[in-house]
This record gives C-alpha cells, sequence and structure tokens, in this order.
C-alpha cells in the first residue's frame, strides 16, 4: 500500500494515525533494507555466496587469492531496490517480494552469455529466489507482528 493509493482517504486520518502509518511504513522499508544486506553480502554459508565466480568478476587467468563478489547484475539488482527503499519513496509499493523473482529473471536474462551465471541459475536459482522470497517477506511480516504484538498488548495491559 501506498499513500498515493490512500490518496484522498489521508484527510480522514486523524490525531496521529498519519504518523503512526508513516512510521510503519518506515520500519517496514528498513527491515527489507536489512534483509537486502545479506544478500548482498557473498560469505559462505550465506545465500549469495553460489554466485561467486561470475568471469565478468573474477577473469579465468586470474592469480591469486579468489575476488570475492556478486556478479553485477545481481549486484546491481539488488543494489537498486535498496537505493530505491532507502528513498522512503512513499509512492513505491513494499511487495517487493512478490516481484523480486521477475526482476531477477529480467536482470539474468540481460546477463545470458555468461555460462557461469547460467549455470549456478540451474543448480540453485529455484531456491536463491525462493529464499529471497521468503526472507522478504518475512521481514516485512516482522514489522506487521510487531505492530499487532504492541496494540494488542496496549489494550490488554492498559
Amino acid at each position: 500500500m501506498t499513500f498515493e493509493v490512500i490518496g484522498e482517504g489521508l484527510q480522514l486520518f486523524e490525531g496521529c494515525t498519519l504518523r503512526d502509518l508513516a512510521s510503519f511504513r518506515k520500519h517496514v522499508g528498513d527491515n527489507l533494507v536489512t534483509c537486502l544486506d545479506s544478500f548482498l553480502e557473498v560469505e559462505p554459508p550465506g545465500p549469495s555466496s553460489v554466485w561467486v565466480g561470475c568471469p565478468e568478476i573474477m577473469p579465468i587467468n586470474i592469480r591469486g587469492p579468489r575476488i570475492r563478489a556478486l556478479p553485477k547484475w545481481l549486484s546491481q539488482l539488488l543494489s537498486r531496490i535498496q537505493n530505491d527503499l532507502k528513498l522512503q519513496n512513499f509512492t513505491l509499493p513494499l511487495d517487493i517480494h512478490s516481484r523480486i523473482r521477475q526482476e531477477y529473471f529480467m536482470a539474468l536474462q540481460n546477463h545470458a552469455n555468461c555460462i557461469f551465471c547460467l549455470g549456478v541459475h540451474m543448480r540453485n536459482g529455484s531456491t536463491f529466489c525462493a529464499e529471497l522470497e521468503d526472507k522478504l517477506a518475512q521481514a516485512r511480516d516482522k514489522v506487521i507482528d510487531l505492530l499487532y504484538f504492541s496494540r494488542t498488548a496496549r489494550f490488554t495491559f492498559s
């Protein structure tokens, strides 16, 4: 839900309700940003560690320590979504978990000439996407559950 969708209904909010709604949305956005941080990390056993080795980042003939980095297409995708969330744009929906797979496939399609990434996708892509969707949904629901608990506790113990 966005403030744009609520539209004229915003005038019906009384007292601090609108501030509470904006605060709630900020908390959800912050949780989603933190969740995306974990997917931008490439150290094992993190879910993104399977993507380390893309020749675009790590040339095959390099000597010395291996570079541990996400492929550019995946790093750019996750960073773009994260940066959009950090802007706290109230006209952007926070349903990232429901559209992340489509954005993932579009980004991978633009990198389709990389045999390494296509191989990782074939072996781990479904699991990676499912975990990403699940963790984003959990990050969103964490705030919803916290809000429900705090409202219930306020009414129960007041």
